[in-house]
């Protein structure tokens, strides 16, 4: 996790990020310190913040930056969506992707991330957003950069 480092580079204080990001400085504490899983959304939201990669933040690459995907390949944005509902729309085909690529069935995927098949149902059709510490997972098992499930990104696996 590289939350202190970006944070002592930037010479803030934790109280001062925990009150830019609308935190309770204890729980942007417990991220920094990994005694939380930081939620997907708040990922995002760091990322924006520090202007770094998700994978950084999480300490899975060295690559600061994220490559942004295109603007000519970016989808249109639908008007009024959230971004909760934003980031459903984007990582449920890569889910999926990531899983027939492993050429795994629901099940076999399921065990290998220690959760149910209806989790990854939820994930793959969208109903649920992704947790954080699945994201994470996913990551390291098999090498997939975060902001690319995400839809951040075109670049598909961590350097």
């Amino acid at each position: 996790m590289n939350l202190e480092e970006l944070r002592n580079e930037k010479g803030l204080t934790k109280a001062k990020v925990a009150e830019e990001l609308k935190v309770h400085e204890t729980t942007y504490g417990k991220w920094e310190n990994e005694k939380e899983t930081i939620p997907t959304e708040r990922l995002i939201t760091l990322s924006e913040y520090y202007e770094v990669s998700i994978d950084y933040i999480v300490g899975l690459s060295n690559n600061k930056y994220v490559d942004r995907i295109k603007e000519e390949e970016e989808e249109l944005e639908i008007k009024g969506e959230t971004q909760k509902e934003k980031l459903k729309r984007k990582s449920k085909e890569r889910i999926k992707e990531i899983r027939k690529e492993q050429k795994e069935s629901l099940r076999e995927f399921a065990k290998e991330l220690n959760t149910t098949c209806s989790t990854i149902h939820g994930y793959e059709t969208g109903k649920t957003l992704i947790l954080g510490s699945f994201l994470i997972e996913i990551s390291k098992k098999y090498n997939y950069s975060i902001d690319w499930i995400l839809g951040r990104s075109d670049k598909k696996y961590r350097k």
